[in-house]
């Protein structure tokens, strides 16, 4: 298929998004001050058409992403917000392109101080929502309603020499959720204006609601970290609810690999083990059982004569010392993030989105990690080139 944009090539960026017959395909101008051209292209690729173009009029786009099928959300870092668009239906009567300056839903980030701008704004996450079941012999999925969504978010003084970057998580779920919640509460005022003959026809145009404040909306369903020492150059760092990432001391400084999972399940079920003084994921995950079976073998022998005590006492020494080195390695993040290494922000950021955080037993000096639900794969750049010299995968089951 073909179209055309008017804008140069050298100054335009391209974001893409599949799900099933949809593409959304953000086109940006990267020339200074032109970020008016910027829009939203929904592709309908298997057909050969563009079936809408979404844009406000004050937006820098920078990247989409589907939550449903025929919902997406973009990042707007001139207005600071995520817009929440619903794609509309096929129409064989209409003419095409559908032209939407209105998105169903606008949130806005926390408020920043004079002399800082968002310079840049993009998000990912995985899987993308399909129509069907993926049909393969895996007797696990990660489900993408409940998947993270990632988002990187940079901030600069005007003078963009010193850029600090966030990372920042919420679920698929969160955005559907506030979505509902908005749409319940438009059907309702509408209703409502039906009653009242002095009330505007359904012909009126739409008008862009303000963003709904963070405050009202972002800190009990996000958390935020700060991305000094986290590459944000790999886009599938994230599956299902996990993500994944290497230190950026590596390769100097081999680092372990760390895993953030924001699974609410798995929350509860370490939190619990970490009050009854239990290994973390304790039966769930092959640490456990191994320490199960240690103290069964322990109990079998711990009655027989004296010497198989103090060798009973020995092991149990020895269990004790490997749940320590296990809760090493995992811990729990409930606590809201600390508004002293958010002092960009004008106003309290406080994401409260749990996690449990797994780093590996090893050290690697990988530049940076992405993965699946099976696998992390390691990547390594070329010392002399820009490009990947060598990669290394580890299956996690």
């Amino acid at each position: 298929m073909q179209f055309k944009q008017l804008t140069l090539v050298d100054n335009v960026g391209v974001g893409i998004e599949i799900v099933g017959d949809l593409a959304a395909l953000v086109v940006r101008d990267l020339s200074f001050g032109h970020h008016i051209r910027d829009k939203v292209l929904i592709l309908d690729w298997k057909r050969g058409i563009v079936r809408a173009e979404l844009y406000t009029n004050s937006r820098r786009y920078q990247s989409a992403i589907f939550l449903t099928p025929d919902i997406v959300l973009v990042t707007n870092a001139h207005e600071r917000c995520l817009e929440i668009w619903r794609i509309p239906a096929i129409n064989e009567t209409a003419t095409m392109p559908f032209i939407c300056g209105t998105p169903e839903l606008s949130l806005a980030m926390p408020a920043i101080h004079p002399g800082f701008v968002v310079s840049e704004f993009a998000c990912r996450g995985a899987p993308n929502p399909a129509l069907t079941i993926p049909n393969t012999s895996r007797p696990f999925h990660s489900s993408a309603t409940t998947a993270i969504l990632v988002f990187h978010l940079t901030i600069s003084p005007i003078d963009p020499r010193v850029p600090i970057p966030f990372i920042f998580f919420a679920h698929r779920k969160t955005f559907l959720d506030l979505l509902a919640t908005a749409a319940a509460g438009k059907e309702l005022s509408n209703s409502n204006e039906s009653l009242n003959p002095l009330s505007p026809t359904s012909n009126t145009i739409p008008v862009l609601a303000p963003p709904i404040p963070w405050s009202a909306w972002g800190r009990p369903v996000t958390r935020w970290l700060h991305a000094r020492n986290i590459p944000t150059e790999w886009i599938t760092s994230t599956s299902g609810q996990r993500f994944a990432f290497v230190s950026t001391h590596a390769p100097a400084l081999p680092q372990p690999i760390v895993v953030l999972d924001f699974n609410e399940h798995h929350v509860k079920k370490v939190t619990a083990d970490q009050k009854n003084d239990l290994p973390p994921y304790h039966g769930a995950f092959t640490p456990s059982k191994v320490l199960r079976e240690s103290q069964t073998q322990t109990g079998h022998t711990g009655n027989v004569t004296n010497t198989t005590n103090t060798t009973a006492s020995i092991a149990i020494e020895s269990i004790d010392d490997s749940q320590r080195k296990l809760w090493r390695r995992v811990w729990l993040e409930t606590v809201p993030d600390a508004y002293a290494k958010m002092a960009v922000f004008r106003e309290e950021v406080g994401g409260h989105l749990p996690y449990v955080a797994v780093k590996s037993e090893k050290l690697y000096d990988f530049h940076g990690v992405l993965m699946d639900d099976e696998r992390i794969i390691g990547i390594k750049r070329n010392r002399v080139l820009s490009g990947v010299e060598s990669i290394e995968v580890i299956h996690m089951g």
